[in-house]
């Protein structure tokens, strides 16, 4: 993992701000430690743009809903998240992928009591500080279950932390910072404009979720013997998965 330091030090690189073999001052270092942080807060507010993949585990149920949230019981599956991306249980070896759905399709489901071992479908309600899954069907006994979230980069502390970033972020910070770095002294070039805004087009395309499209199953295959199935228009799939 990089610490800061090399990063900042990158980024006035390809600014043109400090040349090869030329060392960072302290004042510098500073103050691109300070563009670095407010940088990563103004991404927090664009969700396409730099996160990182946590995954939380608990042992939960049984049970219909459980929270994910900083202080509650053992129930607690990580830090209170704005969305969850995916996840599943786990019985002995065998993993089992649940499927993300939203309010509207859980409240279709006309039993809500039916029990499993682990839930095929969950609907995620975040809160202020605690957010709630409800699973279908619903656990009837306790199973170990793992949830994956995008938080947001986390502030750097100092010039000597390290970046946890994920796979192919890091020029988009390098670049990012440089131009930033440029404001009040230059204009960033044209290069540099450019690589910055391929590299944050990677991980634009990298944060996509392309959501499924319910439709009415007679208007895909002329059959009426499902109520409801998903399509997916851009990889061309569907599946029949009725109520969820």
């Amino acid at each position: 993992m990089p610490e800061a330091r090399v990063l900042i030090r990158d980024a006035y690189r390809v600014a043109g701000l400090i040349g090869k073999g030329e060392t960072m001052d302290p004042e510098d270092g500073d103050y691109g430690l300070r563009s670095l942080n407010g940088m990563l807060d103004a991404w927090k507010s664009l969700p396409l743009y730099a996160r990182q993949v946590l995954t939380y585990a608990a042992t939960v149920g049984p049970g219909q809903s459980f929270t994910i949230g900083n202080g509650q019981a053992s129930d607690t599956l990580g830090p209170c998240p704005a969305a969850i991306i995916g996840g599943f249980s786990r019985i002995g070896q065998t993993d089992y992928p649940f499927r993300l759905i939203d309010i509207e399709k859980y409240n279709a489901i006309p039993d809500k009591f039916q029990t499993s071992s682990y839930p095929s479908a969950v609907y995620y309600s975040p809160g202020a500080e605690v957010g709630t899954l409800y699973v279908f069907p619903a656990l009837g006994g306790p199973v170990e279950m793992y949830v994956s979230i995008t938080a947001p980069l986390n502030e750097v502390a100092s010039l000597n932390s390290e970046l946890d970033l994920p796979v192919g972020y890091r020029d988009a910070v390098v670049f990012s910072l440089g131009e930033v770095l440029c404001v009040g002294t230059a204009a960033p070039s044209q290069a540099l404009a450019l690589r910055a805004e391929v590299a944050r087009n990677r991980i634009r395309r990298a944060n996509v979720r392309v959501p499924n499209l319910t439709m009415p199953g007679s208007r895909i295959n002329g059959s009426s013997l499902f109520p409801s199935q998903d399509l997916n228009y851009y990889s061309y799939g569907y599946g029949d998965y009725g109520y969820v």
